[in-house]
């Protein structure tokens, strides 16, 4: 299966992807800020840690060695602080809302309401491709997530 298909089918189809996440696969700097709402948005469907880091190392020119460490160090607060809530937001692609990560003993699809939402000033209108990106850039990631292996049967 291949790293592009793999992430649609745990996050959603690409092209209902908030824009404000285009945003910082692509455009935003190296910041743990912005890390942690990626992998809010990744931990959030379920996407293991070194697919979200390898995705954002691909997308972002940005890319830094340390992206799997920071990412790491949230998915394992989220993941072992089990009767914490509200750690973190991110939009659900699939249900079209705000959604609190909580720990593993509470909700998982508590929705966010608008006046505690971080994410609410940012945008999460689907992808305008042509708004955000040169179209070339967009089909030449799209393209080289779409031949990248996400998981190897034979490593199973």
């Amino acid at each position: 299966m291949h790293l592009f298909q793999f992430i649609e089918i745990c996050v959603g189809e690409f092209t209902l992807w908030p824009t404000y996440m285009s945003e910082l696969l692509f455009l935003k700097d190296f910041t743990p800020n912005n890390i942690l709402k990626v992998a809010a948005f990744f931990y959030g469907r379920g996407v293991p840690l070194g697919i979200a880091s390898q995705v954002y190392n691909i997308y972002n020119n940005n890319g830094h060695h340390l992206v799997p460490y920071v990412m790491g160090g949230y998915y394992f607060t989220w993941f072992t602080h089990i009767d914490d809530f509200h750690q973190a937001q991110y939009y659900n692609v699939k249900d079209e809302r705000i959604i609190w990560i909580n720990g593993h003993n509470h909700s998982q699809f508590e929705t966010v309401d608008p006046s505690e939402s971080a994410l609410f000033y940012l945008d999460c209108r689907t992808v305008d491709q042509s708004k955000i990106l040169a179209i070339a850039t967009l089909e030449f990631t799209m393209q080289w997530l779409r031949e990248e292996e996400a998981i190897d049967i034979m490593d199973l």
